[in-house]
């Protein structure tokens, strides 16, 4: 008799203590609402920006040149208006800047593989390329495959 008292008790504090628990876990603050990242940015972002875009499944194109590239106000001008058109919206961010040291012409996207875009001279060039390592698709891209 006294051994299921105490059994009945012990219980009684395990189901107590499980109520209590899941209501401070229901209190307590969740991470802030994520960081919204424009489609294109006209400087370099920091790694920590580079991680939070790939995260959310969104590829990204990091085009930084030197300000003496006489070619590449023309390919940056064709990297926006691939970014913003509506086939790939939200799909991808273009990071594009005239910087004096770095340089890169590269599209990052499935698992954080860097994919090369200097031999990249079109639209059509640039859609293959963002087909083949995309994580998240629109459309367009599966409709090629077909």
């Amino acid at each position: 008799m006294m051994k299921e008292r105490i059994m009945a008790i012990l219980i009684g504090v395990i189901m107590l203590g499980s109520m209590a628990t899941y209501a401070l876990i229901q209190k307590t603050p969740r991470d802030t609402a994520p960081v919204e990242f424009p489609i294109f940015m006209e400087r370099p972002l920091q790694p920590e920006e580079r991680v939070e875009i790939l995260r959310r499944g969104v590829s990204l194109i990091e085009f930084l040149y030197p300000g003496n590239c006489t070619d590449c106000t023309a390919k940056a001008e064709m990297y926006k208006s691939f970014v913003t058109s509506e086939d790939f919206k939200g799909y991808i961010v273009l990071s594009s800047a005239q910087t004096e040291n770095d340089t890169a012409d590269w599209i990052i996207g499935m698992n954080g593989d860097r994919t090369s875009l200097e031999d990249v001279n079109t639209s059509a060039d640039l859609e293959k390329e963002f087909c083949k390592v995309a994580m998240s698709q629109p459309t367009r891209c599966m409709l090629q495959e077909i």
